[in-house]
């Protein structure tokens, strides 16, 4: 796929192929935007859910910032990737409740407890674990582009 340009004066989007090399016989060169002549490029890339473009270095996975802040925003979306998978880090728990309740009561009963948290931290837990992996999370995401989408 060809890389894409923005130009920083007239906004233009435009593949590499478009962009005018200037080359001077003193050995100097550079690039400039097709359609002004600005010599400020750089490069983009649309985000695969949203569809705008961006600079390649503000996306995680090919998914925006925006994209991500919308669903982190959706406590219960991201309560729902934090099921898809099992930390690597153990939480210990009291052998009592490990005779009393299965794994999954276990779960059921924290994520209830997690309900009653302040909207703020839950929030704030929910933006710690994306930012923890955003490739992750994005990976996620892609997995249900309609979701996120409509």
């Amino acid at each position: 796929m060809e890389k894409m340009f923005e130009c920083a004066d007239c906004k233009s989007i435009f593949a590499d192929s478009e962009i005018k090399r200037i080359r001077h016989s003193d050995g100097d060169s550079w690039d400039e935007c097709p359609y002004c002549g600005c010599d400020e490029l750089n490069e983009v890339a649309q985000c695969y859910l949203c569809g705008e473009w961006h600079d390649v270095d503000e996306l995680h996975n090919e998914v925006c910032d925006d994209c991500i802040d919308d669903v982190a925003d959706k406590i219960y979306e991201v309560i729902e990737y934090a099921e898809c998978f099992c930390t690597s880090e153990q939480v210990r728990i009291a052998p009592l409740y490990l005779k009393a309740f299965t794994a999954s009561q276990i779960n059921d009963i924290v994520a209830n407890a997690f309900t009653q948290l302040p909207e703020e931290a839950q929030k704030k837990a929910c933006r710690e674990l994306i930012d923890d992996d955003p490739y992750c999370f994005t990976e996620w995401m892609k997995g249900d582009t309609e979701s996120w989408n409509g």
